[in-house]
């Protein structure tokens, strides 16, 4: 068991096929892992540029 460690993943669907993970070891500073779940968890849009729109 790790302790001290967050590991943070996000999937598309069901088939739980990994889009992206953040891992923070134990040695990082709190303030930059609050800040981190803090952007994550901002209900405001994100504004995007460059991606292709159908």
């Amino acid at each position: 068991m790790t302790t001290g460690t967050w590991w943070v993943g996000t999937v598309i669907d069901v088939t739980w096929s990994l889009v992206w993970q953040a891992r923070f070891g134990e040695h990082i500073p709190a303030h930059l892992v609050a800040a981190f779940t803090a952007v994550l968890t901002d209900p405001r849009p994100v504004l995007r540029t460059g991606i292709p729109t159908t």
